[in-house]
């Protein structure tokens, strides 16, 4: 004899059979109707379990991948600025190993000039949740860029800052300035002969 009941979830779902193979012809009893209700119901809860821890490591795998390959530099801090986590992206700007950046603050990898501007920065990314500022960075080998800086408050209350190198943008702007000075130059030396 063999008896089979389905493996239903909480939302109704089938997924899968549980069955019992007895040698002998027969209908179950209640005793094994009950067994086959409880192993049915474990069943189901060992499935669902799994099926979720799976999309929770699929998740998180997503999710890493974003923070790994994000063009942008982004650094994870505490509430008080020590970095906990970085991407790539920042460890190739700052010239640092994931490992070095860790345990940093941000006065270790600003210019001098920008450290009495961290207090406040916090402060404002703490009370506002979101924080931008065009900031002077000071990489590992001591060469200095510029770079546009957006802050917010994560749930858990640690700090993410998304990092951009805008070195190319402040070299376009500056030619760009040095073509209108050069322009308004021949203007003036034209209006002159």
């Amino acid at each position: 004899a063999c008896w089979s009941t389905p493996i239903i979830d909480a939302s109704r779902r089938v997924l899968g059979t549980f069955a019992i193979y007895y040698r002998q012809p027969g209908r179950p009893m209640a005793q094994h109707r009950r067994l086959i209700e409880i192993a049915t119901h474990i069943a189901a809860i060992a499935i669902g379990h799994e099926r979720a821890q799976a999309a929770l490591r699929l998740s998180e795998s997503r999710h890493r991948a974003l923070f790994e390959y994000a063009p942008d530099g982004i650094l994870m801090a505490d509430s008080q600025g020590r970095y906990l986590d970085a991407n790539a992206s920042v460890c190739r700007m700052l010239g640092y190993a994931r490992e070095e950046l860790i345990g940093l603050h941000a006065p270790d990898i600003v210019v001098p000039a920008e450290v009495p501007h961290i207090g406040p920065a916090l402060h404002a990314i703490k009370a506002k949740g979101g924080y931008h500022r065009e900031w002077q960075f000071r990489r590992k080998d001591g060469s200095v860029f510029a770079a546009e800086v957006i802050a917010t408050t994560m749930p858990d209350g640690s700090l993410m800052a998304m990092i951009r190198d805008i070195t190319g943008r402040k070299e376009l702007e500056a030619q760009l300035m040095r073509m209108q000075r050069m322009e308004s130059v021949g203007r003036m030396a034209s209006g002159i002969a």
